[in-house]
């Protein structure tokens, strides 16, 4: 099995981007046969966290290969350090200062793409904020792993920023779930447009186990890491199938409002929601409310007042019309109390 490149990022929240990839480069089947070697490179503009996890130095880590290639090729293997177990990483510094601008000139280097030439990188992208200094990576990447909770909230927000993040189609991204679902599989797929490959457990033992420096290769012995293996060899599967990375492709520029996957019509009569299962299909065109105001399909009726700002004049933030597709493939029953305690992290 080749090389390649597998970033691994969240869109909100912080659902595990860390612990996962840690956890996929671990389990990655290909270091457990004798295939290229996997290197963890942690890509995060917020900072690293892997150093503090395990007690690591920064350096060599990121910014020295940040510092290196300002002066030509520098090979990635010379910035790595060995955690227990044997797996490389490319620690980042704590503080998003220092993280950000070691990105910054790394993306104006080809050492990314050669060093998923020679093995295997899972990059730790952390969060994709619009002009992230890490959308380099995931442009560059053969594979994209989105992990987000299979919440609507969550589900409604990755939904409207598939077709930014696919390049409209011409970059391979996939989705893990980060604990259980309430819908069926097949039906999330057909509401994002992305596939689904897999989903991490709700493992805190299994998440403290990672996170408190004692991560090993192989499937270990908590859920979390079985399920990351299994998850892993989906992932390997579809990084060996990858399209080449196509290097011209245009990243989202900072502050702009990023492109979904659904558009309007000029007339704004129809909304499209394309899907790799076919042809983009027209959908019924969203209800507006009498006062020309689109109401979030996740706020009832009843609590749009109380939504509304203080000193907004009873102003509700506009929304796409498009998602609310969701609302229709994924019912929830907002008056059931443990719809709003079902999983933790922001709303």
């Amino acid at each position: 099995m080749s090389g390649g490149l597998l970033a691994v990022a969240s869109i909100k929240g912080s659902p595990g981007v860390t612990t996962a990839a840690l956890a996929f480069a671990a389990a990655w089947p290909s270091d457990r046969s004798g295939g290229p070697p996997v290197v963890l490179l942690e890509a995060d503009p917020a900072g690293g966290n892997v150093g503090g996890w395990y007690r690591l130095s920064e350096h060599p880590g990121l910014l020295s290969w940040a510092a290196a290639a300002r002066t030509g090729p520098a090979p990635l293997a010379d910035h790595t350090q060995t955690l227990p177990g044997g797996l490389a990483v490319v620690p980042a510094p704590i503080g998003p200062l220092q993280a950000r601008g070691a990105l910054d000139v790394l993306a104006q280097t080809g050492g990314l793409l050669a060093a998923a030439g020679s093995g295997l990188v899972v990059a730790d992208c952390g969060r994709l904020d619009p002009g992230s200094p890490s959308l380099f990576v995931t442009a560059s990447a053969g594979v994209l792993v989105v992990l987000v909770r299979p919440d609507e909230y969550e589900l409604a927000r990755l939904a409207s920023r598939a077709g930014e993040l696919t390049g409209e189609g011409k970059r391979n991204v996939v989705v893990v779930l980060a604990g259980p679902s309430s819908w069926p599989v097949g039906q999330v797929e057909e509401a994002l447009g992305l596939p689904v490959v897999g989903a991490l457990p709700h493992d805190p033992h299994g998440a403290v186990t990672v996170a408190g420096g004692k991560a090993r290769g192989g499937p270990g012995r908590t859920v979390l890491a079985r399920a990351a293996a299994e998850v892993a060899c989906m992932l390997a599967g579809r990084l060996a199938r990858a399209r080449p990375v196509r290097t011209g492709l245009p990243l989202p520029l900072a502050g702009s409002t990023p492109a979904g996957p659904l558009s309007m019509s000029a007339a704004g009569a129809a909304v499209v929601w394309p899907t790799e299962r076919g042809p983009a299909r027209p959908a019924a065109p969203a209800a507006t409310p009498p006062d020309g105001r689109v109401r979030p399909h996740w706020l009832p009726a009843e609590q749009e007042r109380d939504a509304a700002l203080p000193g907004s004049g009873g102003w509700v933030p506009a929304i796409e019309p498009g998602p609310s597709i969701l609302a229709s493939l994924f019912p929830v029953d907002t008056a059931d109390p443990a719809w709003l305690s079902g999983s933790e992290g922001e709303r």
